[in-house]
C-alpha cells in the first residue's frame, strides 16, 4: 500500500505514517530496555524471540491497527493478539 493510497483520516496517516510510527515504537522499546518500571515487560519479551523481534512485530501490528499497511497480517496471516502471545506464561 503506497502512502498515496492511505486514508488521510486514519490514525496512521494523522500520526505521520511509517517514519513517525517507527520513531514511536523505537522510543517505546528504548524505554522498555532502560527503565525499571518496564522490567516485567522486558522479561516477557525475552520469553519470546527477543526485543528486536518484538519491536518489528509491534511496528507491523500497529501499522495495520492504526489504518496503515496491514504488515503483520501480510507476514503472519493473522492478527490475533491471543495467538501472538500464546508462548507466554500468563499471570491471572
Amino acid at each position: 500500500m503506497s502512502s498515496s493510497s492511505l486514508n488521510p483520516g486514519s490514525l496512521y496517516a494523522r500520526l505521520g505514517g511509517e517514519s513517525a510510527l517507527r520513531e514511536l515504537v523505537d522510543t517505546f522499546y528504548a524505554q522498555v530496555g532502560s527503565t525499571p518500571e518496564a522490567a516485567s515487560l522486558l522479561q516477557m519479551h525475552l520469553q519470546g524471540k527477543g526485543v528486536l523481534h518484538a519491536r518489528e512485530a509491534q511496528f507491523e501490528f500497529l501499522s495495520g491497527f492504526l489504518g496503515g499497511p496491514p504488515l503483520y497480517f501480510e507476514r503472519r496471516q493473522h492478527a490475533n493478539i491471543k495467538q501472538m502471545h500464546a508462548h507466554l506464561d500468563m499471570i491471572a
